[in-house]
């Protein structure tokens, strides 16, 4: 159980009402997520509670403690049963396992959970009084995958690499089948496995015609495994063959980019829109906050961490005081919250209204496809431009020579 970040107080405000919040996060032991994927979320929920704290216009004593479930779901729901009986609200559900646990002890409860992270779609309208997501959901994210696959990469043939007993992998297999499809382009096979199988084998029927793409719908970990086995057999290796990796956002964190090593670049994951390089908004502040504090920029993680308690201060500002009934009405007046994940807005199912992306890894590192497209037309044509003047530099020198002949 962590409660490194718990029970942090205002210095000297013990007449204020307080305000109490909670997180619960697996931060160790076995899960879709890995620890770092939580402990990114924590760093995130952290600098924004010490943002609050620092906030003049929150007129309450805050405090904010966060539990670790261990990755087991069913203690994720024990702990926010639990947190709930002293929190205000409770941000949770890094996976979709933990999450779709963590409702019911809300609803219970009739007070708030946001989940930073989530993408199952069973999550979609599970409770329209107290759960809310800020992540697109799996629907989205294959959606706009296999609009862009078909479209933009050309994928006639599609083989689907399915992890089991990961709940947001239907939603992700559903949309896939459905866009792809309709679009013209083949699914050749859906091929499942357990999170302990020999990939070998599996990975043998997927090459045995290769196609032109594979989607992982799987966790980051194991897409992380999956895509240097990939690489090993010689899929996308070949200079001018089609042969894509694709995945979900599950694989956007930098220490599983990181682990899958070279093997990573050139593959194409979704993930919600995320600019370190903005320089509107609170975006700014946070990156600077977020690198003093730990040396290093944010990931995708860290920043829904960071807004999803941030919401909650929002929400404060707005309610009439701390009971439940009160601050639910202040969270659903705040209409939009401009966060460093981008604008924020909720739709009466409960998930956050925002356009999934397509990113792709290059050098190690996420990049959204669209502005490394619009950054290597800028490249290409500063080349151009060269080319031309020492073109015409040239030129100009022998006309030079030849009038003076």
């Amino acid at each position: 159980m962590v409660a490194g970040a718990g029970l942090a107080l205002l210095a000297g405000c013990t007449q204020k009402q307080s305000a109490k919040f909670g997180a619960v996060l697996p931060l160790t032991g076995s899960s879709p997520a890995t620890p770092e994927i939580a402990e990114s979320v924590k760093r995130g929920l952290e600098l924004a509670f010490e943002h609050m704290q620092a906030d003049s216009t929150i007129t309450y004593q805050l405090e904010f403690e966060i539990l670790d479930s261990e990755g087991d779901a069913q203690k994720a729901a024990a702990l926010a049963t639990e947190l709930y009986g002293r929190a205000l609200a409770v941000v949770g559900g890094v996976t979709t396992e933990e999450a779709v646990t963590m409702v019911e002890p809300s609803k219970r409860a009739d007070k708030l959970l946001l989940s930073p992270t989530a993408i199952g779609d069973q999550l979609t309208g599970i409770s329209r009084t107290t759960f809310y997501r800020m992540f697109p959901t799996a629907l989205q994210q294959a959606s706009a995958m296999a609009n862009f696959a078909k479209e933009r990469l050309e994928v006639a043939e599609l083989v689907i690499l399915i992890e089991e007993d990961r709940a947001f992998t239907q939603g992700l297999v559903g949309g896939l089948r459905s866009v792809f499809t309709q679009y013209g382009g083949k699914i050749t096979a859906e091929l499942s496995f357990g999170s302990d199988a020999d990939l070998g084998p599996i990975l043998d029927q997927a090459l045995a015609t290769p196609p032109t793409g594979i989607y992982l719908a799987t966790s980051g970990k194991k897409a992380a495994e999956l895509i240097p086995l990939l690489r090993d057999r010689g899929y996308g290796l070949t200079e001018g063959k089609k042969e894509w990796i694709m995945t979900t956002s599950a694989f956007a964190h930098p220490a599983l980019i990181a682990q899958a090593g070279r093997a990573a670049d050139g593959v194409y994951l979704t993930a919600p829109l995320y600019d370190l390089e903005s320089e509107a908004g609170p975006m700014p502040a946070f990156l600077a906050a977020y690198r003093e504090k730990h040396g290093v920029d944010p990931d995708l993680y860290a920043g829904h961490g960071y807004d999803a308690l941030l919401v909650y201060g929002a929400a404060l500002k707005k309610a009439a005081n701390t009971l439940p009934a009160e601050f639910q009405k202040g969270f659903r007046s705040m209409g939009s919250f401009d966060g460093v994940t981008g604008v924020l807005q909720f739709n009466e199912s409960g998930d956050a209204q925002k356009f999934t992306r397509i990113h792709v890894i290059r050098g190690g590192k996420l990049v959204d496809f669209q502005k490394w497209l619009q950054q290597a037309q800028e490249e290409l044509n500063r080349k151009r431009d060269e080319l031309r003047k020492e073109m015409e530099r040239l030129r100009l020198q022998n006309t030079g020579s030849d009038t003076s002949k």
